[in-house]
């Protein structure tokens, strides 16, 4: 799924216009050029239901926008925002059912020293339920039953 959610972003022109390419898993690489983007997966677990794994993975997702300037930050964060939440659909060979902002916090980190080269961070929340594939899928059998009568 991360991987889709990166393929989504990166799909999105007014995302790709600020980012370029620059959305990693986390750690992203040293001395990366603001603003970039870091995806990480907080939880996941398979759904149930009372027939036992339903088919359905729910998680959550920590998407950072970091940037140079607050303004930039919250920028970022937003166009992100607009961008996955509320989305259903496929997102890049993913079944998407629910995808909801549910938190949304900001840091500034600096050197300890207060100096120019403090760096801003907007850290959202995402929780996604999606269709679940791999060996977990459900797979449904359908069994018929027929009856034969002759008569004489």
């Amino acid at each position: 799924m991360r991987t889709a959610i990166r393929q989504y972003l990166l799909s999105i022109a007014a995302i790709y216009a600020r980012f370029g390419a620059r959305i990693y898993a986390p750690p992203a690489p040293q001395g990366i050029a603001h603003p970039f983007i870091t995806i990480s997966r907080v939880y996941g677990a398979s759904g149930l239901n009372h027939a036992g794994i339903s088919g359905r993975a729910d998680e959550v997702w920590q998407i950072d926008v970091y940037a140079a300037t607050r303004v930039d930050a919250d920028a970022g964060a937003e166009s992100v925002r607009q961008a996955l939440a509320g989305f259903v659909g496929d997102m890049f060979g993913q079944t998407v059912y629910y995808c909801a902002m549910t938190i949304s916090r900001d840091f500034t980190e600096d050197e300890g020293d207060h100096s120019q080269d403090a760096e801003y961070r907007v850290s959202m929340e995402f929780q996604t339920v999606r269709a679940e594939s791999g060996e977990n899928r459900v797979t449904t059998t359908t069994t018929t039953t027929t009856t034969t009568t002759t008569t004489t």
